[in-house]
């Protein structure tokens, strides 16, 4: 009897260390109960020209003087929707140097909070308190000229207790595909590993 406690604790120690090496592996860290696994923000990659400025990109225009998020570009209207779960508790307008913004943010819970900037805003499908589930409508980009050109963007940020943190570490093996995806159209802004500041490093996309 006692061997056989033995060997089933053996079993079960090793299966728990495959899980969390599975998960390491797969995410970059090793997620836990309060930590989202974040899906696409759109619904629809082929409305996307590609992805913009990447977290940690240098940006002089913020304080800590680099970008706090990942942008998405389009070209043409997009629908927007909610990467995870979580109650909206901000809605708030502003401008950048193009225009009209608007921010959303959705609180997960105490420790983790995603924003989403419209730049510009078509249509919002949301309102303060609206509990979203994952892949919900949240609103429509629009479009607007910059440098001659039809363009709008995505701003898609995670905070964990408020301080800016790389997104692309959360998210799911589809989302992280289709972001791989994105880069590729558009290689040309950003960076190529959206964590880089981390030592070390960010997983894979593939």
């Amino acid at each position: 009897m006692n061997r056989f406690f033995l060997a089933f604790g053996i079993l079960f120690s090793v299966a728990l260390l495959a899980m969390v090496f599975v998960l390491v592996s797969c995410t970059g860290r090793l997620v836990v109960e309060d930590q989202p696994v974040l899906l696409s923000p759109i619904n629809n990659s082929s409305e996307a020209l590609g992805l913009g400025s990447l977290f940690r990109a240098p940006a002089p225009a913020y304080s800590n003087g680099y970008h706090k998020g990942i942008d998405i570009s389009f070209t043409a209207e997009a629908s927007v929707v909610a990467a995870a779960t979580g109650e909206v508790v901000e809605v708030n307008d502003s401008n950048d140097s193009y225009g009209p913004i608007k921010t959303i943010t959705v609180r997960y819970n105490d420790k983790y909070q995603v924003k989403y900037v419209f730049e510009p805003l078509l249509r919002l499908s949301i309102s303060m308190g609206t509990k979203l589930q994952p892949g919900q409508l949240i609103g429509t980009l629009g479009v607007r000229e910059v440098d001659g050109r039809a363009v709008s963007w995505l701003h898609f940020e995670l905070d964990e207790y408020g301080q800016a943190v790389c997104p692309v570490q959360f998210m799911s093996q589809a989302a992280r595909q289709q972001f791989e995806e994105l880069y590729n159209l558009d290689p040309t802004e950003g960076l190529v590993d959206p964590c880089y500041e981390h030592p070390t490093g960010c997983p894979s996309l593939h």
